[in-house]
């Protein structure tokens, strides 16, 4: 009896994970589209711009979950952070100069920087980088 009720749990875990998929999939898109949505509206995006920034997020997205399957703590929080900057890099080099200046003030407000001394996204906790 104990195995069966094993074998039956088992198995609904994975018709859960199975059927859940696509709505993660789609999840992850809608964040993204929010975000570029955001991006174009106070950026004045161009379509071109907004492709492109898209598919950087989404390849972050790809990056992230190589980053999770690192064993260690401090392995996948380096590895994020890595992506992040990598990100960032590769937004700012699709901006043209005014948009590079809003985009910097708007990451200076955003909530992961708020209040953080190093003026890094790190939590506020010891930060290696201050």
């Amino acid at each position: 009896m104990k195995r069966s009720y094993i074998a039956k749990s088992v198995f609904a875990v994975c018709a859960v994970m199975v059927l859940s998929t696509p709505v993660l999939a789609e999840r992850n898109g809608k964040w993204v589209d929010q975000k570029i949505e955001r991006l174009q509206a106070k950026l004045e995006l161009t379509d071109d711009q907004a492709n492109q920034i898209a598919e950087i997020f989404s390849q972050m997205k790809k990056d992230n979950k190589r980053c999770n399957s690192l064993n260690k703590f401090s392995e996948r929080r380096d590895c994020r952070q890595a992506k992040h900057d990598e990100k960032v890099k590769k937004v700012q080099s699709v901006l043209n100069d005014k948009q590079k200046t809003q985009f910097e003030e708007m990451r200076k407000n955003w909530k992961g920087d708020k209040g953080m001394p190093c003026g890094h996204n790190c939590g506020g906790g010891s930060c290696d980088k201050a």
